[in-house]
């Protein structure tokens, strides 16, 4: 089969890509250029560019999705991981169903039925879901802690002990996880990829066979590499400040230490059958895990790349993703239409909108050149999705493909508006504490006037 991985350069992808590629065409998403490498197919890929992932799913059998996204993904990102996460997963999900593709296999996080989600496993389960509504079966893996050379959680976990000789404990690491290994969870994905039996709608929770406190998972790290040490459990520290300890003494980055250590308010407990009672494979034990984890990290980077991950290799470039809400599931091409003739209402003449054939010019008053200069692109539109490239203005620099584009996901039920590749002419720091701030302002104002209208 031909088979399509994004996220293949990350902690699961690699090792996913070197399992299947004696077996099958594997095609690896980068969003940088690279040469091809032992059997793998690499492709340049933005994933938040509808057109680019449509070209590369094109004559694939099968798509996995392993793209999460806490990092960020420009020099300046506005919004939430959450809404980001949204949009990747639409574009993924709309590719797929033009491309014809056979199966889509995503790796999610265990969601448990009975708690409040953290904004972490809120973004897996309305991934899931998005990429459920293409109509293309899919199957959903969940998994909590994945252990493996390379993994984030892990390294987390690793630090805190080579690196504290009393280890402080809050509450959290008192929550309970089945810990898998990367390479059960690797496994488990390519029987998911090979099975013939195309189900709709599938979700698996994917564990390991022990049922270990992060606490405990630590101390057992401790015993590998003979370190003495003493656990003080402290259920008194704040979650600001137990984030904080973390982020400072693992070096990981906030963006991504802050939603993991959130989603660690609840046990992380599956519900399906595990993947032994269903004949997949007889996992290994956490032991066996972390054993040849250390082994096999001395032969790796030491640092995982989600911890030294830059986001854009470009030096100028903007991404913001705003979620709007309306009341009903209105029409989104309404909404766009909406928020040009809002502009004038709102600014009442201090800034206005001049529509002209296919280009809306937003001018200032002041000045006889417009700021900004839209045009809308009708062979990019279409049911659910508006797109208008910023073609010239005052406050934009050079960019071909930057553009604006009003969304509806998940049937309509979220509306997002984002803006792609955007590249200032201000200097950067005069453009971040102006022209962003006040993007950020007029798009707050948008989303309250939809409410007012009832929309």
């Amino acid at each position: 089969m031909k088979i399509v991985v994004a996220g293949a350069s990350g902690f699961i992808g690699k090792e996913l890509v070197n399992v299947l590629k004696h077996d099958h065409q594997v095609v690896g998403i980068s969003r940088y250029a690279k040469k091809p490498e032992n059997l793998i197919e690499w492709v340049q890929c933005d994933l938040f560019s509808l057109i680019d992932i449509e070209k590369t799913l094109k004559n694939a059998d099968v798509a996995v999705y392993l793209i999460h996204s806490m990092l960020p993904s420009a020099r300046l990102t506005q919004g939430s991981f959450r809404d980001f996460d949204m949009i990747l997963a639409d574009n993924f999900a709309k590719a797929a169903k033009s491309a014809n593709i056979k199966k889509i296999v995503y790796l999610s996080g265990i969601i448990p039925p009975d708690a409040i989600l953290s904004e972490h496993l809120q973004s897996r389960l309305e991934v899931e879901n998005i990429l459920k509504s293409s109509g293309i079966p899919t199957s959903s893996l969940r998994a909590g802690l994945i252990i493996g050379p390379g993994g984030s959680s892990f390294e987390m976990m690793l630090r805190l002990v080579e690196r504290l000789p009393v280890m402080i404990c809050p509450y959290w690491t008192s929550t309970l996880s089945y810990p898998i290994s990367v390479w059960d969870a690797v496994a488990i994905i390519k029987n998911r990829i090979e099975n013939q039996n195309l189900i709709e709608n599938e979700c698996l929770d994917i564990c390991g066979p022990d049922p270990l406190s992060y606490e405990e998972m630590m101390r057992e790290l401790s015993i590998k590499l003979n370190r003495k040490h003493f656990f003080l459990p402290v259920p008194f520290v704040s979650p600001k400040l137990s984030k904080l300890w973390v982020c400072l003494i693992t070096g990981a980055p906030r963006d991504l230490v802050y939603p993991l250590v959130d989603s660690l308010k609840t046990h992380m407990i599956p519900i399906s059958p595990k993947p032994e009672e269903l004949n997949f494979i007889s996992p290994m034990s956490y032991q066996e895990s972390i054993t040849r984890s250390l082994s096999q990290r001395k032969l790796s980077q030491k640092n995982p790349t989600a911890y030294t991950y830059k986001g854009s290799s470009n030096d100028s470039d903007v991404r913001s993703v705003q979620r709007v809400t309306t009341l009903f599931r209105s029409d989104v091409k309404k909404v766009s239409e909406l928020y040009f003739d809002w502009l004038n209402l709102f600014f009442r003449k201090i800034i206005t909108v001049h529509h002209e054939g296919a280009f809306f010019k937003i001018n200032f008053f002041l000045l006889k050149s417009p700021l900004l200069v839209f045009e809308y692109s009708e062979s990019r539109s279409f049911e659910g999705r508006e797109l208008y490239y910023i073609r010239s203005g005052l406050l934009v620099g050079e960019s071909k493909r930057a553009r604006l584009e009003f969304r509806n996901i998940y049937q309509g039920l979220y509306k997002i508006i984002a803006i792609h590749e955007y590249k200032p002419s201000l200097p950067w720091y005069v453009y971040k504490y102006t022209q962003a701030l006040f993007h950020l302002f007029v798009m707050q104002s948008f989303g309250k006037y939809l409410i007012r209208k009832k929309l």
